[in-house]
């Protein structure tokens, strides 16, 4: 599957709860090497898969690194940044 297709899975299967799922398919995106902007939203999701899982220092781990490989995906500005 493309990695389109592979994020939109993820994100259903992630809003139905079935984590495992919706992990498998956002590692998918991360380890095809799609590109940058591609494997940031998946990590971002694996992010949120993990919040789902009550992981919760991995989960803010992994929306931290999305946030910074792609600062589109960043919830709080950089650390002094004005």
């Amino acid at each position: 599957l493309d990695p389109t297709t592979l994020l939109r899975l993820g994100s259903t299967l992630l809003a139905h709860g079935r984590l495992d799922g919706a992990r498998s398919a956002f590692q998918q995106v991360t380890a095809r090497g799609v590109g940058r902007e591609f494997e940031a939203i998946a990590r971002f999701n694996l992010g949120l898969v993990a919040a789902a899982a009550g992981e919760s220092v991995e989960a803010a781990s992994a929306i931290a690194t999305a946030g910074e490989e792609l600062r589109s995906l960043a919830i709080v500005p950089p650390r002094y940044a004005l």
